[in-house]
Parts: structure tokens; sequence; C-alpha cells
């Protein structure tokens, strides 16, 4: 494998970038792996932006008979389109995993695996909720 398609993301950590880089090692890791092509096109690929992705992560997550997909989704996009500091700092929090945790050696790897880094960006739709006067739902997540 090229060196280069494993080096951190440096300077270069605005959205856009982090984003390229994502579906970039998204479609590698599809081409090494193709059993997991549907979990790597349904969770990454098929989306615009991080926080769409994360949304769609959350609904996956988080849904039960309770509480259809469709609802959550709609919550986590509403969550990321009112507060652009969620992707923010999502993004930093994606970041410090990927700089820190030396199991970590693809930026793909906590958004679709690590039950860690799923559950801090719930916690901050959670919080959003909260700040939004909508408690119960808050607590629901």
């Amino acid at each position: 494998m090229n060196m280069q398609s494993n080096a951190k993301p440096g300077a270069a950590r605005e959205r856009g970038a982090i984003w390229t880089q994502i579906c970039d090692e998204a479609r590698r890791a599809v081409q090494a792996e193709p059993l997991l092509g549907a979990l790597i096109h349904a969770g990454l690929l098929h989306h615009p932006s991080l926080e769409a992705a994360l949304a769609y992560r959350f609904s996956m997550k988080l849904a039960s008979d309770e509480m259809s997909e469709q609802l959550l989704r709609e919550i986590a996009d509403a969550a990321y389109a009112d507060d652009i500091s969620l992707g923010d700092a999502a993004r930093a929090d994606l970041l410090a995993v990927y700089d820190r945790d030396p199991a970590t050696h693809r930026l793909i790897q906590p958004i679709l695996f690590f039950k860690g880094f799923q559950a801090l960006e719930a916690y901050r739709i959670a919080h959003w909720l909260w700040r939004q006067g909508r408690r119960d739902m808050a607590y629901f997540v």
C-alpha cells in the first residue's frame, strides 16, 4: 500500500479536506474488502458530508421499535444544520482519536467501528437537544 494513503491529515484539517480523505479511505477499503462494501457505501460514500454520515450512523445505532431511524435522522440532521460547531467538534474528536489511538490507522475507523466515538457524537446531539429545551428526547438519546 502507498505510504501516502495512510498519511495523517496534518495541516489540511479543514472540513472539505477531512471529508475528502474519509471518502478516499472508504473507496480504498471497499477495494481491499469488498464484503464491507455495503456498510461503507451506506455509512460513508452515499453522504455529501461528515455531518450527514454521522447523522446516518447515529440513527442506525439508536433506532428501535420505539424510535424510528427516520425520526432520529431528522433530529441529527436538524442538530448539525442548526449548530455548525457540532460538525467541527466531531472533526476535532475524529482527529483526536486518529492522532492518539495507536489502533486507529484511518479516519473511517472511528466513524464505522468505534463505539466510544459514536457515543460521544450521540452525546453532542443529546446536548443540543437539551439546549433546545427538548429534555425528554435528550434523555432518550
